[in-house]
């Protein structure tokens, strides 16, 4: 009997012992990984972690947790989390679904040598350029990793740039830091009418007034619209020609583009010479999200020659991130006038892309003219 209720207290006792080591639980996506060692965190609600604290990351796949291994939290914004890999147990991944465990601190074990310490951040200097990386978007807000060891001070301005694969830097747009967490930074949108996304370059700096002459320059004011009319509503739209088909009154929108990245009226890829007035309003009506200006867009564009080289990088984002959901006679002839417009550019960057529409889509329209389109770059 003594034997027996010996046994229920150790086992009580090995549970508390167990429940206590964990001080709350959280759900949450892992939204980007860093190197080996560092993930950015989406929770599904927002959280009281602070920096320092360690955390034990399960990756939720079917029934039984897999155990990803522990992390410190390195900085925290709202419901987005950066931690650092104290154990790595298997490879995080970005999109993989999480359970996280807070984990009491008398249960972290000790670390090695000092080299393996969260670094602590310090102010930058005033005349310094930082460069971090967009980790998450919400509308006009952004967050932003911190490369290094240092960090902005709030006020300070953050370009942002879309990367070419030939190395240059796009501009997209001004945003303006607003909190300040470690190596985690928030700002807003300050000018441009770029949309940013995860994943885009940022260039912080103090914001100077440029001498000019002696005279004192302000800073560009925000830009807050583009002078172009507004999209006609579907109700109102005219008849559109299908690409070798009869006339249609059908319209149907669009897959909406929650990060797009493109470039603001006044910059090219070339010289950062403003952008006509052509490529402006075309660019405008690719971000419409409605399919009929769509493709009046991407005729407009396969019939027109030396246009800026952003407005075929915003016709190849739309086509790769539709062409697999195109249902219907307007969203197929959308995207089939989409692929002639990109192969209107002459850029064989674009062949991959082409060739990826090809062979991912089994409407024999869009192959047919994706399959063109692809002759046309070779």
């Amino acid at each position: 009997m003594k034997k027996g209720v010996t046994l229920v207290i150790a086992v009580l006792l090995v549970l508390c012992c167990v429940s206590s080591a964990c001080a709350a639980t959280f759900k949450g996506t892992i939204i980007d990984v860093f190197g080996a060692d560092m993930v950015t965190v989406r929770l599904a609600d927002s959280t009281a972690l602070q920096t320092g604290e360690q955390l034990q990351l399960f990756y939720v796949a079917g029934k039984l947790p897999i155990d990803i291994g522990q992390f410190e939290v390195a900085g925290v914004q709202d419901n987005i989390v950066l931690a650092k890999a104290v154990q790595l147990n298997m490879p995080a991944e970005k999109g993989m679904s999480v359970q996280i465990e807070q984990v009491a601190q008398q249960s972290v074990p000790a670390k090695s040598s000092a080299a393996s310490q969260t670094t602590p951040f310090q102010a930058a200097n005033a005349d310094q350029e930082l460069t971090g990386q967009v980790v998450s978007v919400d509308g006009t807000q952004v967050q932003i990793r911190i490369e290094g060891t240092e960090s902005p001070e709030i006020g300070w301005y953050a370009d942002l740039y879309y990367v070419t694969s030939q190395g240059k830097d796009l501009p997209v747009g001004c945003w303006q830091v607003e909190s300040v967490a470690g190596p985690l930074i928030t700002a807003n949108k300050r000018s441009g009418v770029g949309n940013a996304r995860t994943g885009l370059k940022a260039v912080l700096h103090q914001p100077q007034p440029a001498a000019v002459n002696n005279a004192v320059v302000s800073p560009a004011p925000v830009v807050t619209s583009l002078a172009v009319p507004a999209a006609t509503s579907s109700s109102t739209q005219q008849p559109i020609q299908l690409l070798g088909q009869t006339p249609t009154k059908a319209t149907q929108p669009v897959a909406p583009k929650a990060n797009a990245s493109t470039l603001p009226p006044g910059v090219t890829t070339s010289n950062q010479s403003p952008l006509d007035q052509k490529s402006r309003e075309l660019i405008e009506m690719l971000q419409s999200n409605d399919m009929g200006s769509i493709r009046k867009a991407a005729k407009i564009i396969d019939r027109s020659p030396n246009l800026d080289p952003a407005v075929y990088k915003e016709v190849e984002q739309i086509l790769l991130e539709n062409y697999r959901s195109a249902r219907g006679d307007l969203p197929i002839d959308t995207m089939s006038w989409l692929c002639k417009a990109l192969a209107s550019s002459k850029n064989k960057d674009y062949y991959q892309s082409l060739r990826k529409v090809y062979r991912g889509t089994r409407v024999k329209k869009l192959k047919k003219y994706a399959k063109v389109s692809l002759s046309e770059l070779r």
